[in-house]
């Protein structure tokens, strides 16, 4: 079994991100026969295009997606090879305000709602089919792969007329998949880390990391989100006695 890593990259790498990556490959390397594909580009498409296509001349039997920012664990890959599905990916969150979970289900009556798997919890089972995943560790079967770059749905940008906005090319490529009736799913157990400002964001403490942003920077929330200034100063106040304690 062989295994194409592609990780796309955009500007400067932080060094708690390459250093992750660096440990997790080697260790990944000893498993299994590997190939890393890193083309850094601020065109993201173009660059997936270009990996995908040499992992399949390496006839490779999957692919890995990874990005810059996410934090990995050694035991990330092969528990999502573990599954054997087409398309698996670990659960993170975003980096940015409200930094909640990535992976979006779409439930019968066409809503689309967030996978929020905490252990223990019998009523959200760790393993579940979404709509869109997290692509920043997305595992493919390569014959996946080829069959949409065969009907040429190559990783591209679309522009959505309804939501006037552009959709990116990890939305799209979930929109292909689904239309070409392949099923994606989600790993609650395999958490990733995403690169915050001052932390590493998970789907554990993103509700902790949200709260602590918003004392430091309420700026990038909204106003109507805000915390009031009254309970902000409160915090801020308990936490600045606690220290001089």
């Amino acid at each position: 079994m062989k295994i194409g890593v592609a990780i796309t990259t955009f500007g400067a790498i932080d060094p708690i991100v390459y250093h992750n990556h660096l440990s997790v490959l080697l260790h990944w390397k000893t498993l299994f026969d590997l190939s890393v594909y890193h083309i850094q580009d601020t065109q993201q498409e173009s660059s997936l295009n270009t990996m995908v296509e040499a992992a399949m001349n390496d006839k490779c039997d999957f692919i890995f997606f990874m990005e810059h920012d996410n934090i990995y664990q050694k035991t990330t890959l092969p528990d999502l090879l573990k599954h054997d599905l087409d398309v698996v990916t670990g659960h993170y969150t975003f980096r940015n305000w409200p930094f909640a979970p990535i992976p979006l289900l779409r439930h019968d009556n066409g809503l689309l709602y967030r996978y929020e798997f905490v252990a223990g919890d019998p009523t959200v089972p760790a393993l579940h089919e979404i709509t869109i995943g997290c692509f920043g560790c997305c595992l493919v079967k390569m014959h996946v792969m080829r069959d949409l770059f065969n009907k040429r749905l190559i990783f591209r940008r679309e522009y959505n007329k309804k939501d006037e906005a552009t959709l990116t090319p990890d939305c799209v490529f979930f929109a292909d998949l689904a239309k070409e009736g392949y099923k994606s799913f989600v790993d609650g157990h395999v958490e990733i880390g995403h690169l915050g400002q001052r932390l590493v964001i998970t789907p554990t403490n993103f509700r902790i990391y949200r709260e602590f942003m918003q004392l430091l920077n309420p700026e990038i929330v909204a106003p109507h989100e805000r915390l009031p200034q009254d309970k902000a100063e409160e915090i801020i106040n308990f936490l600045l006695e606690k220290h001089h304690d």
